[in-house]
């Protein structure tokens, strides 16, 4: 009735005269529902007012629902749900998202149970593929061997010797090591009687001879390699001129640290075959070693040497090929390591790794499917490039590209796997043309040669491949986020992340230039003292397990108590009593 017979009404849309009839009720002021009802033509129009005059009253956008216009002060008033039907009613882009919306997380917590399923699965995969505890337990067994039994430095002949591998210390110490201690221990003649029994139970026939802790093989003769360090120029011509003095580098590893094993085994080895040799057996072996120490065969170019022995355990069907490593480093160091490359020639002999295989990669081909559908319904069905686009945008998200990446990851996964079964199989192929007996004939020289070289690379394979799969559980991990943030209890984490990403973005800035700058601070003041502090890198490792409770402080105090006291104490009171409690405060 306030408004019935207004010639405004004629050129008002239904849905601008129910905001503006919606404010005068709020307001329970008709009087002014003309003012508001001509600003919102004025906004929305561009009219003239009545009789001709421009309209100067203006209207706001709720601030809830923003396609309701509302008077000036009013954009946080009350609208009932009902009267959000029946009198403004909801845009269709409104009501549509809100349906895809919907759609999205129902289906989103319905991944749950096969996001689930694909962690079982993979993990299912990884143990049937890799016998983790099989490789674990021989290689343990033959580290184990070398390490304790293949001694020097006796006292007396026929006593315990008190020097293993990790006490090679000089070019006499190696020649010592190999010639009592290690070729005796793997190319074994005679059969070793007990202590002081005065036994002798007598030589080992040529099939025990093979034998290697009672339950190994011996597949090949050990093979002694080097690799030599480049001539460079030295840092200081003068002086070596002078002294004449040669300098040298490190091919491949930088040794003035001690490096690690996955350095060692995945760097580039240049083996100089010139100097490679074979032993045979301990009485052959002992003779070439005399040979070989009288001839300086190792010198100063000698920058790693390689004792090599290749292994096959029948009852686990694990092929091992161990390498013992001694690097010799410009600082006058010898570092010691002992490698292993282990591998199942027959991959697929227990059936349910089949059963695993087909059941991972049957929910992968299934999600890849349906998200090829859901791209298909949201891009291809749409006319024009434009909608297309818009069409592709909507879908592109980020729990969708994870479930991209999944899918991709798997299929990368599964081509390197069939390429290992291929490589296997070449190497079983090779083990079945290699000798039964013993042949230090060239072309069986030339036979293991290959071998070992087939053997270390499908090695370096092998490590690679279980890198990138050791990668695909966190992308498994993602989709399961995926699955949570459908559901408010389930997507507390990612929820509590997402609203607290701006104010963690800032603390890191801080967090890092503080960290990095302690970590400078290590370095020089640790650095010469303490392996933990001598580059930027490991001092940030250092700093860290620091952080979490992990220090030793009297290594510190080489420098002066008075500076290790400054530093572990400005450390602690910053980082771990300021800075990680901001980060429990965020």
């Amino acid at each position: 009735q306030a408004y019935s017979g207004d010639p405004l009404l004629d050129r008002a849309s239904p849905h601008a005269v129910g905001a503006k009839w919606a404010g005068v009720r709020q307001h329970g002021r008709v009087a002014r529902w003309r003012g508001c009802m001509i600003a919102t033509l004025h906004r929305r129009q561009g009219a003239k007012g009545h009789h001709g005059t421009h309209l100067r009253t203006t209207s706001r956008e709720h601030s809830v629902y923003r396609w309701v216009s509302t008077a000036p002060g009013m954009e946080l008033g009350d609208i009932s749900h009902e009267d959000m039907a029946l009198r403004y009613g909801m845009p269709e882009k409104v009501f549509r998202e809100y349906l895809l919306g919907e759609i999205k997380a129902e289906q989103d917590l319905l991944s749950l149970p096969w996001a689930i399923l694909s962690v079982i699965l993979y993990a299912l995969v990884l143990l049937y593929h890799e016998s983790v505890h099989t490789n674990h337990s021989v290689e343990a067994a033959i580290d184990f061997d070398i390490t304790e039994n293949a001694n020097f430095a006796f006292s007396q002949p026929g006593v315990m010797g008190h020097k293993n591998y990790e006490d090679v210390n000089s070019f006499a110490d190696f020649w010592s090591w190999m010639g009592k201690g290690f070729v005796p221990l793997t190319l074994q003649w005679e059969y070793p009687p007990s202590e002081s029994s005065g036994l002798t139970i007598g030589n080992l026939s040529a099939r025990d001879r093979r034998h290697y802790l009672w339950h190994n093989l011996i597949l090949a003769p050990v093979k002694l390699s080097q690799e030599s360090a480049e001539d460079i120029p030295c840092p200081n011509s003068l002086i070596g001129s002078v002294y004449g003095f040669k300098c040298t580098r490190s091919v491949d590893i930088d040794l003035d640290m001690q490096p690690v094993e996955n350095q060692i085994t995945q760097g580039v080895y240049q083996e100089d075959l010139s100097k490679t040799v074979w032993l045979h057996s301990a009485a052959e072996g002992r003779q070439i070693l005399t040979q070989l120490e009288e001839s300086r065969w190792l010198d100063q170019n000698t920058d790693r040497v390689k004792v090599s022995t290749m292994l096959y355990n029948p009852e686990c069907d694990l092929l091992v090929t161990t390498h013992v490593h001694f690097l010799f480093s410009r600082a006058g160091r010898i570092w010691k390591k002992i490698t292993h490359e282990s591998m199942n020639l027959k991959p697929y002999g227990d059936p349910w790794t089949y059963v695993w295989d087909v059941c991972f990669y049957v929910q992968v081909t299934y999600l890849f499917i349906c998200e090829l559908v859901e791209f298909i319904r949201a891009t291809c069905r749409r006319t024009g490039w434009k909608t297309a686009w818009e069409g592709f945008k909507e879908y592109i998200g980020v729990w969708n590209t994870v479930d991209w990446v999944f899918v991709v990851a798997s299929y990368i996964v599964l081509v390197l796997w069939i390429v290992r079964v291929e490589r296997l199989t070449g190497i079983q192929a090779s083990l079945l043309r290699t000798p039964a007996q013993d042949c230090p004939s060239s072309e069986c020289t030339a036979h293991f040669d290959a071998m070992f070289d087939e053997v270390e690379e499908t090695g370096k394979f092998i490590v690679k491949l279980r890198i990138f799969g050791a990668i695909l559980p966190m992308v498994i991990m993602l989709r399961m986020f995926k699955a949570f943030s459908s559901q408010p209890r389930l997507a507390l984490v990612t929820e509590t992340l997402r609203k607290a990403w701006t104010s963690l973005s800032h603390y890191l800035i801080v967090f890092v230039a503080i960290f990095g700058s302690y970590a400078a601070m290590g370095v020089a003041f640790f650095g010469t003292q303490s392996a933990l502090f001598t580059t930027l890198d490991r001092a940030v490792s250092t700093l860290f397990l620091m952080m979490l409770g992990g220090f030793d402080f009297h290594a510190m105090e080489a420098i002066g108590r008075g500076y290790a006291f400054f530093f572990f104490f400005s450390f602690m009171f910053l980082i771990v009593l300021i800075m990680l409690s901001m980060l429990i405060a965020i």
